[in-house]
């Protein structure tokens, strides 16, 4: 955005200046835009400055079309010297621009379609033609005739030109060597790992000098540019899309393998510390107060006193089939393979016999709980290595905004002794386990 202000601050000056010099402002503000279409950003000027275009244009055109008085157009001077003007304007911009580019590698055809893209006539002309009027160099019948002149040309030349181009002709002298554009695509396991990746490759590309600008409308895309090497950036659900030339292959496929590197080394050290000893070593969670209210969210059908399971997954699968069957789940597939998976990164069997599976997932109507109890205990494989006793499920859905991991920290918090642990063990009914965690 500042760099957009800065520019229209500066095609502001120049207008100035040249006005300043007898010249008209447009064609200060023209030699601007003209310098920095030249640069990395001139992408990121035209998008942020499109409302200010928007806004200023119909404007400009209306009251361009104000200062025209009808009836000086239908005298018949006005229209013989309006046809002869505008027939003048359309052959003086087709031989103007047509015989330079036929000597700039363009033969008849290609010229011709160079003149007949040039013939109309805009903001520009209808600018002068406004400073002629207000200066009272131009009378109303001629600045009406320039009027006509421009909207005829702009008339003109769809049609001409489209005609030009269905001549199934080079109009070039020699073909160009083109740079075919091709798609590379990264397939990710999920969204979240999506937005991770982006940001590492972000970061890299604006190390290596690029300028990168972001767009949020059919979708988010990234525009990157640096010199002559420019790419589009799209992130999909679970991959991402790159779309580039040929050439420059091998160089962004280099970029984005070392960001991933970087990652994935990034990733290594924040599982680490993600271990459940640091973190209850660091935030203290020991000498915590839980100051959740779960006399909402643990209710008596979810209490299993006996739990029938021996393994982890026949644990999980239990404490699951109570929420379908007292119809928390919708989709009991689902929420069974978000938990598995939570599972397999790092278990949630925590310490003196707790264990708290949990997981997001879009299969639940509203954050729910199932408690399940096993005196004997079972491998939960849990951070001290004794079998766990006691187990919490957690389930959310992520469209929600429960406080899941609020719920999360104050069972820790809650269980977060043997003692605890014990005298919820001691519960002899369910009525007790729920008035244990009301407590």
């Amino acid at each position: 955005t500042s760099i957009s202000i800065l520019s229209l601050g500066l095609a502001l000056i120049m207008a100035g200046v040249f006005e300043q010099a007898g010249l008209a402002m447009i064609i200060g503000a023209y030699v601007m835009g003209l310098s920095l279409s030249k640069t990395d950003l001139a992408y990121a000027i035209q998008h942020s400055l499109h409302p200010v275009q928007e806004l200023l244009v119909p404007i400009f055109f209306v009251v361009s079309g104000m200062m025209v008085n009808p009836l000086a157009l239908t005298t018949k001077s006005a229209l013989i010297f309006g046809a002869v003007y505008t027939i003048g304007a359309i052959i003086s911009k087709i031989v103007g621009c047509a015989i330079p580019s036929f000597f700039l590698k363009f033969n008849m055809i290609g010229s011709l379609r160079i003149g007949l893209g040039m013939v109309p006539r805009g903001e520009v002309a209808l600018i002068i033609a406004s400073i002629g009027l207000s200066n009272g160099i131009l009378s109303g019948e001629m600045f009406g005739v320039a009027i006509m002149m421009t909207l005829i040309t702009t008339l003109f030349a769809p049609p001409a030109l489209n005609a030009a181009l269905k001549v199934e002709k080079q109009g070039l002298n020699k073909p160009v060597e083109e740079s075919d554009s091709v798609e590379l695509n990264y397939d990710f396991p999920t969204g979240e790992s999506v937005i991770f990746v982006m940001a590492k490759i972000v970061t890299y590309f604006k190390g290596e000098g690029f300028f990168i600008n972001e767009i949020d409308e059919d979708g988010k895309k990234y525009f990157v540019r640096r010199d002559d090497i420019f790419l589009i950036i799209v992130p999909k659900d679970k991959g991402i899309l790159i779309e580039l030339a040929e050439n420059d292959v091998s160089y962004i496929e280099t970029l984005v393998y070392e960001s991933l590197i970087d990652l994935s080394s990034t990733i290594e050290k924040l599982q680490e510390m993600s271990k459940p000893k640091i973190v209850h070593r660091d935030t203290g969670l020991n000498q915590s107060v839980s100051k959740v209210d779960f006399s909402n969210l643990i209710v008596r059908s979810n209490v299993i006193l006996k739990m029938q399971a021996n393994t982890k997954e026949e644990a999980i699968e239990e404490l699951i089939e109570r929420l379908d069957d007292n119809g928390y789940i919708n989709d009991k597939a689902e929420v069974l393979s978000v938990v598995k998976a939570r599972e397999e990164s790092m278990s949630t069997g925590m310490q003196y016999g707790l264990a708290i599976p949990h997981g997001k997932c879009n299969g639940i109507n509203e954050l729910c709980i199932s408690i399940g109890i096993k005196k004997e205990g079972l491998d939960f494989e849990a951070l001290d290595g004794q079998p766990s006793t006691v187990f919490v499920l957690i389930l959310s859905s992520p469209e929600d905004g429960n406080p899941h991991i609020q719920v999360l920290a104050g069972i820790g918090t809650k269980l977060s002794s043997p003692e605890k642990v014990e005298e919820l063990l001691a519960c002899k009914s369910t009525a007790g386990v729920v008035e244990f965690f009301k407590d």
